[in-house]
């Protein structure tokens, strides 16, 4: 556990390591949230409801699928053909730990600080100017949690 724990750390750290690459994924991120809602406000301009959907319904839509986008995990196979590819595959698999579970915790440490650096910063002023609409039941929630967190798996494991 510590070493995952070390490994995620790591990953992590990596992610902030060029100024440039964090500056313009912010950037852009904020670009395509501010398109997002233009969009969705010229739509809703003309037509306050279309098929019982408001603007507000379609801004927890872009939030939610913004989060979820996080979920998305690269999967060993994917990471393992990068690192064939630069060449450090060697030095991975003579280190004294399972090749699956480094894979995994690196690529949990580059989605935790994706959502730090770009997710958060931009989503917490769209839901702060927006507000968001949350489920009418707790058994909606702890489902849903359920289902994000299978589908993480499954993305990381199948993908």
């Amino acid at each position: 556990m510590i070493l995952f724990m070390a490994l995620l750390r790591l990953s992590f750290l990596k992610t902030f390591q060029y100024r440039g690459y964090v500056f313009i994924n912010l950037m852009s991120t904020c670009i395509q949230v501010f398109v997002q809602i233009s969009l969705w406000l010229a739509l809703f301009t003309a037509n306050p409801v279309v098929q019982e959907t408001t603007f507000n319904d379609m801004i927890n839509y872009l939030v939610l699928t913004g989060l979820l986008a996080l979920t998305k995990m690269e999967g060993p196979g994917q990471l393992l053909s990068r690192r064939i590819n630069y060449g450090s595959i060697a030095t991975d698999l003579i280190r004294p730990y399972k090749l699956k579970s480094c894979l995994l915790s690196q690529s949990i440490g580059e989605n935790l600080a994706r959502f730090l650096l770009f997710v958060f910063p931009v989503y917490t002023v769209v839901l702060a100017i927006f507000g968001l609409q949350l489920p009418t039941s707790p058994l909606h929630t702890l489902v849903f949690f359920h289902a994000v967190l299978n589908g993480a798996i499954i993305s990381f494991y199948y993908f």
